[in-house]
Formats: structure tokens, C-alpha cells, sequence
């Protein structure tokens, strides 16, 4: 009997091992593209020109460019994430050690790949409104990190006010690197790992010292 097309091997691969080799190739031609000419210069011919593939190849994995792109972006979002929670992993016990080693790792990882920093901060903007709420997603889930963080250090509940705390140190982050990536703020990223730690720390001591604060005052009423 004929081996059905799909299950064919060429050059020791099957059907399905090529198709997602194929899908490979233009996630790293969107990484590429996007981060260099940017989303509205990267049209889908220029697209597969670079992956050296044919449009129907783009359509067996993508449905449109706004599909790769979405695809490019949650990559390294999910790669930064990695980052981070290995970073906390294997730092010491307390959330000062923690932040001191996750804090300066996430933004250099986000400075050694400039392709990177301008899809996530940038591009992500001149794709619609569907990619503009998956940016807010992903700030939130950076947030939830950082809350759930907290407040296991502290050993409190969540709340409203931690959430908008680490929501607003997560913003602060995004817009320096933001500001950077466009040229606007000319600063080492070592700086900016620096004034991010230092807020980090001023916000974290402020909501030990409040819930301190009632035990203090109780303890006094005792005496």
C-alpha cells in the first residue's frame, strides 16, 4: 500500500517533522524581521523571502502576520517569565536576595537581545487592539509573579494595595526599558536594574512596616 503524502520521509524527516520545522523557521524570520525592520516593514512576501519558504508554508502554520507576531511575542514573554522564576529559584531564602538576582537578570536578558526589547516594548503596539490587550496580559502576569512573591515573604494574604503596588513597579520597569529602547533614555542597563531594585525594596519595607505597625501598637497597649 502507498505511505499517505503527510506520512512520507524526505531527507530522514516525516510530514509532520518538516511542518514544524517550517513553523520554526518563520518564528525566528518574525523574531528577526520584527525586531529589526519592525511589524509594518515585515510584510508576509518579505517574510517568507527571508525564511527562503513559499506563502503556503506561512498559511500552514499562521493565519496572518498578526498570528506570527502573537506568536513571536508570547515566546519570549514565556522565555522572560523562565527567566525570572529561575532566577528567584536560585537566589537565597529571603526576598531582598531574591529581587537582587532576579530584577537585574530579567532586564539584561531583555538588553542582550535589542530584536527582543523592540518587539516587546514597541512593536507590540503597531499590531491592533488584540495584541495591545495580550501586552496588558502579560504585564499583569509579570505583576501576579511579583505579588505572589511578596506576599508569601510576608506571609499575608493578597490584597487590592500589594496588587497595585507591584502592578505600578512592573509599569515603572516597562516604561524605562521602554524609554530605552527607543533611544530617549540614554542609561546603562545596570541603572536601570539598580532604581528598579531600590523601589522594589522601599515598596517591600513599607508593607513589613505595616503590618508590624498593629503588633507594635498592641504590644504597647499590654504593657
Amino acid at each position: 500500500m502507498t505511505e499517505p503524502l503527510a506520512k512520507r520521509r524526505y531527507g530522514g524527516m516525516a510530514g509532520h517533522e518538516r511542518a514544524a520545522a517550517r513553523r520554526e523557521k518563520f518564528l525566528q524570520t518574525g523574531l528577526e524581521l520584527f525586531g529589526t525592520l519592525g511589524y509594518t516593514a515585515s510584510t508576509i512576501e518579505i517574510l517568507c523571502e527571508h525564511a527562503g519558504l513559499v506563502k503556503r508554508y506561512f498559511y500552514e502554520s499562521f493565519t496572518d502576520r498578526a498570528d506570527l507576531f502573537r506568536c513571536v511575542y508570547d515566546a519570549q514573554i514565556q522565555r522572560l517569565q523562565e527567566v525570572m522564576l529561575d532566577a528567584v529559584l536560585s537566589a537565597g531564602p529571603s526576598i531582598e536576595e531574591q529581587i537582587r538576582v532576579a530584577v537585574p537578570t530579567f532586564v539584561r536578558s531583555l538588553a542582550q537581545d535589542e530584536r527582543v526589547a523592540r518587539i516587546v516594548f514597541l512593536e507590540v503596539f503597531m499590531t491592533g487592539a488584540a495584541m495591545q490587550a495580550r501586552w496588558q496580559e502579560a504585564r499583569m502576569g509579570f505583576a501576579d509573579f511579583l505579588a505572589d512573591t511578596v506576599t508569601r515573604a510576608l506571609g499575608t494574604p493578597r490584597s487590592t494595595r500589594i496588587e497595585m503596588g507591584t502592578l505600578m513597579l512592573v509599569g515603572a520597569v516597562s516604561d524605562l526599558m521602554t524609554y530605552r529602547a527607543t533611544g530617549s533614555l540614554k542609561v546603562d542597563i545596570d541603572e536601570i536594574a539598580a532604581i528598579s531594585i531600590e523601589h522594589f525594596e522601599v515598596f517591600y519595607h513599607r508593607f513589613l512596616s505595616e503590618l508590624e505597625e498593629p503588633v507594635a501598637n498592641e504590644d504597647r497597649r499590654l504593657r
